[in-house]
């Protein structure tokens, strides 16, 4: 029986883990009886900070330490199948300063020709909570939102009930109801493609924003919500929202990164730890 996406990928980040860290002891995960159970593809919690690639950590966690508001790592960061793990490796050698290298931009398809800024985690309202992986502001504050993921088997869905019905009714539905299907905002259809909607809410209170969506093409969970979230904005939001496949980004930023020998081992060790097909 052919293996899963899930499989192959922690078979990966297990190779990698014994050729990279072979000194770190294993970390465990603890299942659904209690038991602790030692997992090739984790690190310990105190050794989370591995999890950087090596042609970025020193670099990485300078920066992050020198943050006067500090980031919070997730939960299971010190997994080696952490999307935020993943998001840091992909994205943290194009920003400088807060500056965004315009090799990124131009990857990412993006020809206004101006300068952005970037930031990762990024909470716009915090009275409505969606907290962003990555963030690209422009002078003129157009806003480029990101949504990046790994081993996810879906984007997240939330419980029909009242909160979230009153949320949909407070922060959703008035940046929807013009852009989306109606059907997209009866309340048990909204909660089950929660994440997805919210995020794409940031571009009715944003006019001249944008929105990136990076998965695996191999993860079949995921691929399957390409289609949904192409349904939802087919009405009017399709020219405003951008989906890449992780295999496709990274040869993407192979070629614009050529000339940079620095640049390209660390996407070369990047495509090492994460691609697999």
């Amino acid at each position: 029986m052919a293996q899963s996406y899930s499989e192959r990928l922690l078979a990966r980040l297990g190779e990698h883990k014994r050729k990279h860290h072979p000194d770190i002891p294993l970390g465990t995960w603890r299942n659904p009886r209690g038991e602790d159970i030692a997992c090739e593809h984790i690190l310990p919690k105190e050794s989370c900070r591995s999890n950087l690639l090596p042609t970025i950590s020193e670099s990485f966690w300078s920066w992050f330490d020198g943050q006067a508001t500090k980031l919070d790592l997730h939960r299971y960061f010190h997994h080696l199948n952490s999307s935020q793990a993943m998001a840091f490796n992909l994205l943290f050698p194009f920003l400088e300063d807060g500056k965004v290298d315009p090799r990124l931009v131009q990857v990412l398809g993006i020809v206004d020709g101006a300068e952005y800024m970037g930031c990762f985690e990024k909470v716009l309202d915090p009275a409505e909570g969606t907290n962003f992986d990555f963030l690209m502001e422009s002078p003129t504050c157009r806003r480029i939102f990101f949504e990046l993921k790994l081993s996810e088997q879906a984007f997240g869905s939330c419980d029909n009930d009242e909160r979230h019905q009153q949320k949909l009714k407070d922060h959703y539905e008035p940046h929807l109801r013009q852009a989306v299907d109606p059907k997209w905002l009866d309340p048990a259809t909204f909660c089950a493609n929660y994440q997805v909607l919210r995020n794409l809410s940031y571009l009715g209170r944003y006019p001249d924003s944008g929105v990136v969506f990076i998965f695996p093409k191999a993860n079949e969970k995921l691929r399957q919500a390409e289609n949904t979230i192409k349904q939802i904005v087919s009405k009017s939001l399709a020219p405003r929202v951008a989906i890449f496949y992780l295999e496709y980004l990274v040869e993407r930023i192979l070629e614009a990164v050529a000339d940079d020998d620095a640049l390209t081992q660390h996407y070369l060790a990047f495509r090492d730890k994460y691609i697999c097909v």
